[in-house]
């Protein structure tokens, strides 16, 4: 999915003589717009003062996208959006934001890029909970932050793009949702007509599967979005890479026949390869599914003892042992 940028020239005259700068945008992509229904799904923690979010597509692709600045602001109360400002660098194709001159997360048009000097400035963009307090009763002496790691992805690789289209920054949801809501305990769930935003791990409820495409195929654009945006939060955030020895990234990891399940339309045929790929080879206490795609039937779609792998099936069988002695 490359894009091609419209081409603009400007000329510096200098006393010597000319210089040409040349820079792109993607005024000519065609995209549409359609603000979609939020549905607040965070139990009291955040107050959020808009009601509904502005999704981008482009041109025949169901694909949602979503401009940086306009997600950030549909959702004042979890994010701290008064405090949040933005600069454009044209020359160089960036698009930067900011919480207080701080923090800063630059994503660069021309490169497919997005960067940022900690994994920690992802956490400086939300407003503290309303509700539960997870430091109560806890205090801290001699604290010391250690391996402080710069943060940088390359959308290229998992066939994603980021676009400067009239003034915007347009970028895939799911980008905005792993980065920005998911390492602070939110979740925005899109079911293709309502944003429903969740606190902590969600769980399945009956609204989110309310919509036209649950129980019907999926679109092959969608499905190849969702397989690279799963890629792409495993290659960036999967903690036991290096207990299991993998080195040469998701793709190679998963088996053949989840990968072939994953590109299957079939919504039932694709949960099965995730359920081989989270549940069966990953097999680890931490990495699990929280709720099936709205696509899904949910009563369908719940765990059997065929889908859970060695390690799990034995921690369970401890956990009744324990529970039973």
């Amino acid at each position: 999915m490359r894009k091609i940028g419209a081409l603009l020239l400007l000329s510096t005259f200098l006393l010597t003589g000319c210089n040409f700068v040349l820079f792109t945008n993607d005024d000519s992509t065609k995209m549409t717009s359609t603000n979609i229904e939020i549905v607040n799904k965070t139990n009291g923690e955040y107050t959020l003062k808009n009601n509904y979010m502005p999704v981008w597509y482009i041109q025949g692709s169901d694909v949602p996208y979503v401009d940086v600045k306009e997600f950030i602001n549909s959702l004042d109360g979890f994010f701290n959006a008064e405090n949040i400002t933005s600069r454009v660098d044209v020359f160089n194709s960036d698009f930067a934001i900011y919480v207080n001159r701080n923090y800063p997360v630059i994503f660069n048009w021309a490169n497919n890029t997005i960067q940022t000097g900690s994994y920690y400035n992802f956490y400086g963009y939300c407003l503290s909970g309303e509700g539960t307090n997870f430091s109560h009763h806890l205090s801290s002496q001699n604290v010391l932050y250690s391996g402080n790691k710069a943060f940088k992805a390359n959308l290229n690789d998992y066939d994603f793009d980021i676009y400067y289209h009239n003034n915007k920054c347009i970028v895939p949801l799911f980008l905005m949702n792993s980065l920005f809501c998911s390492l602070n305990y939110v979740n925005v769930l899109y079911n293709g007509e309502k944003a429903f935003v969740c606190y902590a791990e969600p769980e399945t409820f009956e609204e989110y599967y309310d919509c036209s495409s649950n129980k019907k195929n999926i679109s092959s654009d969608l499905r190849k979005a969702a397989n690279n945006s799963l890629f792409f939060l495993f290659d960036t955030f999967y903690g036991l890479k290096l207990e299991k020895n993998i080195t040469d990234g998701s793709k190679e990891y998963v088996p053949q026949e989840a990968l072939s399940l994953l590109e299957l339309n079939t919504p039932q045929d694709n949960f099965l390869g995730y359920k081989k790929i989270i549940n069966k080879t990953l097999d680890d206490l931490h990495t699990r599914i929280s709720i099936p795609s709205y696509y899904c039937d949910p009563q369908e779609s719940k765990l059997t003892p065929q889908d859970i792998g060695e390690f799990y099936t034995r921690f369970l069988g401890t956990s009744v042992l324990l529970k039973d002695s």
